[in-house]
């Protein structure tokens, strides 16, 4: 069988996306850098030099409607020329023209190849199968090989051998990191901004402490200009992954008397990925690194402390090996009317993972050399600062921007994870003359996390049922609609490990002091010897039916399940050297129900007959936390970790807006409500009680339907979901300081003037000059999340088996699938798709063959 799966492209819309077009961009920030530079009334204190001091500090972004402006205030150009290119601007669209150069149709294509073959002892399957990815994008791709056999063998009458191979080797290409690039980002830049100007030259573009289009130091000898050629970055700096994941399952199955018979199971799998992260001499990245160590002597002599040519090339070799060892008898026989299932078992596993990490400098990929060996990364490591570059803002940040993201995390060691689970388990069922049945279940795990204390290492698991055919009853066999009727009840007791929580005191000891140069540890976990499983107890009660010759089918569970011991983040003393750990402190409760029917309403008997089946779930559930140790005191607690005894576990918890203040030195700040009525610009270490409740995020109700249609080799199916009950946060208002040099959020669009007083919060002149995290957590960006969505519709053709069989083929259908059409409706009205709080997932188109020989 082969699929060919196409996406639509992406939507590069600004206004589709959220952010404010070209044309309105352009005329807030004028409105700006007018105030700023010609109408400030004294607020702003020596714009020129101020501005002057901005471009030539080298460490802050530049707009070109900015400089513009400050071009007119010097008397370089008149209001005509500036207006002639404000106009301009607006006449550019830099998502579509990245869109036009970055983007592409993403394409997945899929192939698969299923051989078989029997004897009267053998038997053999192999399966391939092989995807690539285009990725949707320039210079980045996927390829994933799935090779897979299983073999079984009769050895004797009482013995069966089966084995399984799986092997499954992927590699991709893609943009690698950067620490400061954002390439990768088509709202980072202004929307007015191009990439390319009309004679074909490429822009380059320039972040934080990059210096700037205009500064005069960016060609300085022996410095690099850090500007970025977008496109280029993709191809000078890349991230190639390599994974062989292999997998050997080894059973045999030991036939002893009537019913008995033994497993003894055995899988060992290894796991490798490697990661080569390559950013050439050209990058961005191998040009800050450059720049970040360059000095410069008081005779002007230049000097490099990195190698002066050559692209950095760091390397991460992860290695996983994981047994499993499983015993087991399986019994099963009958007796007259008596029918005895059982299953004993003992299971064991170990979990390794380890690994290496490689950094190369100086490294050129053709030439195949490098000069690692003549970096003194020790000097290195206690400069903060370089105080050669950009010396106006300070010196340039080598530390931060190079090596700690670049030289720190790109040496050393992959820390090993070692954990060890035993497990034994034991299930009975029996039933009595196809009417009554019961069933237990006992099992009992050991996880090597919880170790210190000896009574929760281990967490005993068990359940009990019943069930009842009352379609054997007498009384009910002559209603002759019910073809099949069970009643079923339960009760078990499950459990959960939290791999993020140990009972032993963690730390790392990788890292070298920068002022020592000695080794350190970093503890990265506290101990809690008390550490146990999460406990959850379910009680449930169902019925399943089959009505009308089997036309319609179903089933109804109705459950209660409470779980305790269930891990929350706990608020510390500081002085015990952390603020908080992971403690079992919360208790959840959820109560529900689900339905599942089908109902045949035309069964087709025959090729040229109509068929009709639709499909329907829906279930609903009520969750609540009952009980919470240390609950949250103060409001960025509860915010963070939303558990309040009475509400449910995924409830928003929000700030009351007040309102934007037009207090002269807090003009277009945003309020919120406080203690006693008060408002305040700031409120999250202030108490709980100013939250309010906004719902939950969870779903209550999840429905799905699915409608089938044949007719004479011919199908149509069309998925749809309905999700409702809960809410979401989406497009929050929040602050930004001055005018930011990147893509700007639509809402701006209404900011607060005093002319123009709003909700939403100011920008340039009335903007923030305290941001705070209030805005992201607003009461008035909760919005319904209930939808209504088409997930697919399949349509199917199956070729008549007589053609087929004149030329030697026993199957063949094609398909033609649409995945995620546009949604039919959702209850919010700001236009946000509630599954990605934005812009819908372009749908994809798949076309598919299958051929059975």
């Amino acid at each position: 069988s082969t699929n060919l799966t196409i996406w639509e492209k992406k939507n590069m819309d600004y206004a589709d996306n959220f952010y404010l077009t070209p044309e309105q961009q352009v005329d807030i920030e004028s409105d700006y850098w007018n105030y700023y530079f010609f109408d400030n009334d004294g607020e702003v204190a020596d714009p020129l030099e101020s501005t002057y001091q901005t471009i030539e500090g080298g460490s802050s972004a530049i707009s070109p409607i900015q400089y513009a402006y400050y071009r007119l205030a010097q008397g370089e150009i008149t209001n005509q020329e500036l207006n002639d290119y404000l106009n301009g601007l607006k006449k550019n669209n830099f998502a579509k023209e990245y869109g036009d150069n970055i983007y592409k149709q993403q394409i997945l294509q899929q192939y698969n190849l299923s051989l078989r073959s029997r004897s009267d002892k053998f038997q053999s399957n192999l399966t391939l199968n092989y995807k690539f990815d285009n990725s949707g994008q320039i210079h980045s791709d996927k390829s994933s090989l799935n090779i897979n056999y299983k073999g079984s063998y009769d050895v004797a009458s009482w013995l069966t051998a089966t084995f399984n191979i799986n092997g499954i080797y992927d590699k991709s290409v893609g943009s690698g990191e950067d620490y400061n690039s954002q390439h990768t980002n088509p709202w980072a830049v202004p929307a007015y901004e191009r990439m390319y100007n009309d004679d074909g030259s490429a822009n380059l573009f320039y972040y934080w402490y990059d210096g700037n289009p205009y500064w005069s130091s960016k060609g300085a000898e022996g410095f690099h200009d850090l500007g970025v050629n977008i496109k280029d970055e993709f191809y000078n700096n890349t991230l190639t992954t390599r994974r062989q994941h292999l997998r050997y399952h080894g059973d045999l199955l030991f036939k002893i008397i009537k019913g008995l018979t033994a497993n003894a199971q055995f899988i060992y799998e290894t796991d490798r990925t490697q990661e080569d992260w390559f950013a050439n001499e050209a990058s961005h990245a191998a040009r800050s690194i450059r720049n970040a160590y360059t000095q410069v002597g008081a005779d002007g002599k230049v000097t490099y402390m990195t190698p002066e040519n050559g692209g950095m090339l760091r390397s991460t070799n992860t290695y996983g090996r994981y047994w499993t060892a499983r015993g087991q008898l399986n019994y099963a026989n009958t007796f007259g009317k008596h029918y005895v299932a059982a299953i004993a078992g003992l299971e064991f596993r170990q979990t390794k993972s380890n690994g290496s990490k490689a950094l190369i400098l100086g490294y050129d990929d053709q030439l195949q050399n490098s000069s690692t060996h003549t970096v003194d990364f020790g000097t290195m490591s206690t400069m903060r600062y370089n105080s050669y570059y950009m010396q106006l803002a300070g010196g340039y940040p080598s530390q931060q921007f190079v090596f700690n993201p670049y030289f720190r995390d790109g040496m050393g060691v992959v820390i090993e994870q070692f954990h060890r689970y035993a497990s034994g388990y034991f299930t009975l069922s029996y039933t009595y003359d196809d009417r009554y049945n019961v069933f237990g279940s006992f099992r009992k795990d050991y996880a090597d996390v919880y170790g210190l204390n000896a009574k929760y290492r281990g967490r005993p698991l068990w359940s009990v049922g019943a069930g009842w055919n009352l379609h054997q009853e007498e009384f009910l066999k002559p209603v002759d609609w019910i073809n099949f009727l069970k009643l079923r009840v339960s009760y078990g007791v499950t459990g959960n490990i939290y791999q993020g929580a140990t009972s032993y005191m963690t730390a790392t000891s990788t890292e070298v002091n920068e002022y020592t140069n000695l080794p350190y540890g970093s503890i990265e976990s506290p101990a809690n010897p008390n550490l146990k499983w999460e406990r959850n107890t379910t009680t449930n009660v169902g019925v399943d039916f089959s009505f009308f010759n089997n036309r319609l089918q179903g089933s109804l569970d109705f459950y209660n399940k409470m779980g305790t011991d269930i891990f929350a983040p706990r608020q510390l003393d500081p002085t015990t050297g952390f603020t908080s750990m992971y403690y079992n402190t919360a208790s959840i409760r959820n109560r529900g129900m689900e339905l599942a029917l089908s109902y045949n309403w035309f069964v087709p008997h025959r090729r040229r007959a109509f068929g009709w089946t639709t499909n329907f779930t829906m279930s609903y559930n009520k969750n609540v936390v009952t009980d919470v140790q240390n609950p949250a005191t103060s409001a960025y607690q509860l915010i963070n970790t939303p558990y309040m005894t009475g509400y449910p576990s995924s409830a928003l918890w929000s700030y009351r807006f007040a309102g934007i203040s037009d207090v002269p030195g807090e003009k277009g700040q945003t309020l919120w409500y406080v203690e006693d009525g008060g408002t305040s610009h700031t409120a999250t270490s202030r108490s709980i009680s100013i939250l309010e409740y906004s719902g939950q995020t969870e779903p209550k109700t999840i429905m799905g339907m699915e409608n089938r249609f044949t007719w004479n080799g011919f199908s149509l199916s069309v998925l749809m979901a309905y999700y409702g009950g809960h809410k979401m946060r989406a497009l929050a208002e929040t602050e930004t300081f001055g005018m930011p040099y990147q893509a700007l959020a639509s809402y701006f669009a209404n900011a607060w003037t005093p002319e123009h007083p709003t909700n939403t919060p100011g920008i340039g002149r009335y903007s923030s000059t305290a941001l705070g995290s209030e805005p992201s957590y607003s009461d008035i960006s909760v919005r319904d999340a209930d939808f209504l969505k088409i997930r697919n519709i399949v349509f199917g053709y199956e070729f008549p088996a007589s053609w087929m069989r004149h030329v030697g083929i026993n199957r063949l259908a094609l398909s033609f699938q649409i995945d995620n059409p546009h949604y039919l409706w959702v209850k919010n009205k700001v236009g946000v798709d509630p599954e990605t709080l934005g812009i819908r997932q372009p749908s994809s188109f798949i076309f598919g063959l299958n051929v059975n020989l």
